[in-house]
């Protein structure tokens, strides 16, 4: 059995703390000597997240939505001539079996993607170019294998494109598996 002191003088009071960035280095030292090698390979893989999101948080954006076909048709080109390029669905439903797709978003590099709007529905939603026109002009690329992609749970799209008859093909990286591949036992990919 324990007894709680509580009549401790505090230097500050609790209302007084508050959160302050961690200290890499006082917790590196510290993991190094109590021998948490589990918690200093998180540390260290966190503080590589952080300074990549530091680095990239000052980087300038253009983020584009797609609402004409020229506009598209640029940016497929764009693809097209592109070495690796970013692919993502979104859709209706987590079941591929049946998800609709509302859209498609692209990037060829950091800080610049686009997103095409196509069955989004709700009030005041913008005229958008037609699914199948889309996927039709995007058919040959997504099928091609010489054409590399790079995606999140890249089965659930190519399953969902499946049935509007694109058999994706190219798959150069998936991020989820590579993820799986580095921690199997991770929950959340």
């Amino acid at each position: 059995l324990t007894t709680i002191k509580t009549d401790l003088e505090l230097e500050q009071q609790p209302h007084e703390l508050n959160p302050q960035p961690m200290d890499v280095e006082k917790l590196r030292e510290l993991y190094q000597r109590i021998e948490a090698n589990r918690l200093l390979q998180s540390l260290e893989a966190e503080h590589d997240v952080s300074a990549q999101i530091a680095s990239t948080a000052s980087m300038s954006v253009n983020y584009v939505t797609i609402l004409e076909q020229s506009e598209f048709l640029q940016w497929l080109s764009r693809l097209e001539s592109a070495k690796l390029f970013a692919i993502d669905t979104e859709t209706t439903s987590l079941d591929y079996m049946q998800a609709e797709i509302v859209g498609l978003s692209f990037a060829v590099e950091a800080g610049e993607a686009a997103y095409v709007p196509v069955a989004h529905s709700y009030p005041g939603a913008p005229e958008q170019l037609q699914r199948d026109w889309v996927l039709q002009q995007l058919k040959p690329l997504l099928e091609s294998r010489q054409a590399k992609k790079v995606g999140q749970n890249l089965k659930y799209d190519m399953s969902v494109l499946g049935r509007y008859d694109v058999d994706m093909q190219g798959i150069e990286f998936d991020t989820m598996l590579e993820s799986y591949v580095v921690d199997a036992s991770g929950s959340r990919h």
